[in-house]
Formats: C-alpha cells, sequence, structure tokens
C-alpha cells in the first residue's frame, strides 16, 4: 500500500497507507477475512448480508478497463444522498452529471484515478480527499478501493468501496 501528499493535480487526492476512518478500517478487515488462499478475494466470497451497517457507504464498481473506465454497479444510499446522485448504472463519463462540465470532469478524473491505481498496484487503497467543489466542499472524504477477482484469481474483476464523509 501507498502513502504521499497531496498530487498535484486537479484530483486532490491524498493516499494513506491505511485506513484513515473506523468504516473504511471495517470494510478493510472484512475484505481480508475473505482472501481465501489468494491476496485478492474472489468477488463471489463478498455477500453484503454480513456488512449491513457498510451498505449505505458501499460503491461497488465492475467493468473496469486500464484507463480507469468502470460502471458503477452498487452506489450506496448515503452517498448518493451527499453526492446529489444516484450513480448506480452509471459510467465513469456519466459521473458529475448534475454539475457545471468542468466540476464534472474533475469528479471523473478522481474516480479514474482510483481505478487505474488499483488495477495497476492489485491492492487495497486508501485515500482522503475533500469533496469536489461545490456547496458541500467543506467535506472530507475518505476512501477505501479494495480489488475483487474473478474466475482468474490474478485479475481483478470489481473493485469494493466504502466512501465516508465528514463534516468536521
Amino acid at each position: 500500500m501507498t502513502t504521499g501528499p497531496v498530487e498535484k493535480t486537479p484530483a486532490g487526492l491524498q493516499w494513506a497507507e491505511k485506513p484513515s476512518h473506523p468504516l473504511t478500517a471495517e470494510i478493510f478487515a472484512y475484505w481480508l477475512s475473505k482472501r481465501e488462499s489468494s491476496l485478492i478475494p474472489p468477488r463471489r466470497a463478498i455477500d453484503p448480508i454480513e456488512i449491513p451497517k457498510l451498505l449505505p457507504h458501499i460503491v461497488i464498481l465492475d467493468d473496469l478497463t486500464e484507463d480507469g473506465d468502470f460502471r458503477i454497479r452498487l452506489y450506496g444510499s448515503e452517498v448518493a444522498f451527499w453526492t446529489g446522485e444516484d450513480r448506480t448504472g452509471a459510467r465513469s463519463a456519466d459521473l458529475g452529471r448534475n454539475r457545471p462540465e468542468n466540476l464534472a470532469r474533475m469528479t471523473q478524473e478522481r474516480w479514474r484515478r482510483v481505478v487505474q491505481r488499483v488495477l495497476q498496484e492489485k491492492e487495497p487503497l486508501f485515500l482522503r480527499t475533500r469533496m469536489t467543489p461545490h456547496e458541500k466542499d467543506y467535506a472530507q472524504v475518505h476512501v477505501a478501493a479494495l480489488p475483487l477477482s474473478g474466475s482468474d484469481p490474478d485479475s481483478i474483476e470489481q473493485i469494493l468501496g466504502v466512501l465516508v464523509r465528514l463534516t468536521d
């Protein structure tokens, strides 16, 4: 896992070596418990019924590509509430559709960077960032992005994520 300062890009992502919020730590512990004999747990091992407290914060991405494109398979209700849009079923190019074009592009770029990094490093990714500038830009977001394998244990088929917003 990597750590580092805020990127000198419009994305403004701050990578972290470990989870920085109790809910991102909880999903990471759950993910670790599902690894079986491989480094990356299979997606079939994830059962939402086992993590009901996390469901409002869960995001699952699939149809992943090397350039960072993806589809949002599941977008938790709490995340939808504070982003102002339910992104379930959306492709990366659809993100931020309820915002000005420059903010939509910034939102898309942030998500693509996370997907690309998880695909390249094939390990969990933790980060903090501020919400893309708008009326809630004071809010800090803690993120865990965890790879899940498919039938091939060496390939990443989905990303299991938890997003938690703080207003302090």
